[in-house]
């Protein structure tokens, strides 16, 4: 698996672009990636794409080690934070939905979708809302 990081609209969001086997470690190392750039306090959103990936490969562990980052990351960005998972396949749109449970004590806005598309204009209506930001998904 691989993850690759796209910061856009000035750095106020980030697309987790994941593909081949999605493994605990591969997400983790990304999302720890983002914590160690200068800029974190900017972002207002980020989407986990994860329409390229091909299976999966997760335990409650990585759950527990995700919400514990994600705990870190929330005390250096916005408090509304909008953050959208992609997952068309069934087992991914699964533990998409179990992910929103466990980080719902992090007070982000948060929603799984199975389109990317569907996720993006989601992103577009909060940041529009919540924000008063008009994004275009540009670098």
């Amino acid at each position: 698996m691989g993850v690759n990081l796209t910061y856009l609209d000035g750095e106020q969001g980030v697309v987790f672009s994941c593909y081949g086997l999605s493994t605990g470690d591969e997400l983790k190392d990304a999302l720890r990636r983002v914590t160690k750039k200068e800029s974190m306090e900017k972002l207002k959103y980020a989407l986990i794409d994860e329409t390229a990936v091909t299976s999966y490969s997760r335990t409650g562990f990585d759950t527990l080690d995700f919400v514990k980052l994600h705990k870190y990351i929330s005390a250096s960005v916005h408090d509304d934070a909008i953050v959208a998972v992609v997952a068309p396949s069934q087992e991914g749109f699964g533990l998409a939905l179990a992910w929103e449970i466990e980080v719902a004590e992090v007070g982000w806005v948060t929603k799984s979708f199975k389109v990317k598309k569907d996720a993006e204009a989601w992103i577009k209506e909060q940041m529009k809302e919540l924000f008063k930001t008009d994004i275009k998904f540009t670098k």
